[in-house]
């Protein structure tokens, strides 16, 4: 009966020093002077590989209508907007409809539909792309750079507050690997530099970054000259708000992608 004990408390033991062990602390009774410090992964200067927590969607451009095509004079156009959003602006003759309305709703092939959104995100079109595929939907598009890019392409006054991003919406569009930013002021470009976010030239999406004093018209000028296939968005702010934004972000997403139990040195975790 000894012997039998012995067999099972020493692989016991064992485990027991494995799970401290790599949890990084001393086991009990145990002092060898050396105490693990706390590690922090996350590092706000090194964001040049950043990858965002986003579900494994296809990304086929395929998909996907360029808001100047002739071709939305002739599709069913569907905004999936918040009904709000659309009794404010919407493309004529329209009509509003939620994605999950529009999924169940009985299929038809004859005319193509053109599906559109906010547009603040690609990922979100290609989403919804995913979404009406699986639902049965074939002969249909996605606007790319939804309703925004729409009333850039015809220089519409609509533009500026449909481009314009929240302070919620920022971050992620920036650090969107996909994307490209650029400061209008100059305050901004340490923070773009920081970050690893300086060198990327190109996007489908175009970021810019003005302070709240930039004039509008400055903003018109650059909307108005969008690069085909290119949606163009803008924030107003501060430096010490788009760094505070940033790292905020950054931190979110790590303790996502890392899951419970980080280390308590990391406080913005």
């Amino acid at each position: 009966m000894r012997v039998k004990l012995v067999g099972y408390i020493a692989p016991l033991a064992f485990t027991v020093a494995v799970s401290f062990a790599a949890s990084g602390q001393v086991l009990p009774g145990r002092s060898d002077g050396r105490e693990k410090a706390p590690s922090c992964p996350l590092s706000i200067g090194a964001t040049a590989s950043y990858s965002a927590p986003s579900d494994l969607v296809k990304q086929d451009p395929s998909c996907l209508i360029d808001a100047a095509s002739a071709a939305l004079d002739k599709a069913s156009l569907v905004d999936t907007r918040d009904r709000a959003e659309f009794l404010k602006f919407h493309i004529p003759g329209a009509t509003s409809l939620s994605s999950n309305a529009l999924i169940t709703m009985p299929k038809s092939n004859k005319q193509q539909v053109v599906v559109y959104e906010s547009g603040k995100f690609r990922s979100d079109a290609y989403v919804l792309c995913d979404r009406l595929r699986r639902a049965g939907m074939k002969n249909f598009k996605v606007l790319d750079g939804g309703i925004a890019a729409w009333a850039q392409s015809r220089g519409l006054p609509e533009k500026v507050a449909l481009s314009q991003l929240s302070d919620q919406e920022v971050a992620t569009a920036i650090l969107d690997p996909g994307n490209a930013a650029s400061a209008i002021a100059t305050s901004f470009e340490p923070v773009l530099k920081e970050n690893g976010i300086k060198n990327r030239a190109a996007g489908a999406r175009k970021i810019l970054l003005g302070e709240a004093t930039t004039p509008v018209a400055d903003l018109q000028q650059k909307l108005v000259q969008r690069p085909a296939g290119t949606t163009v968005l803008f924030w107003l702010g501060s430096k010490q708000r788009l760094s505070q934004l940033l790292s905020n972000q950054l931190a979110q997403d790590q303790k996502r992608l890392s899951g419970p139990g980080q280390s308590k040195g990391c406080g913005a975790l």
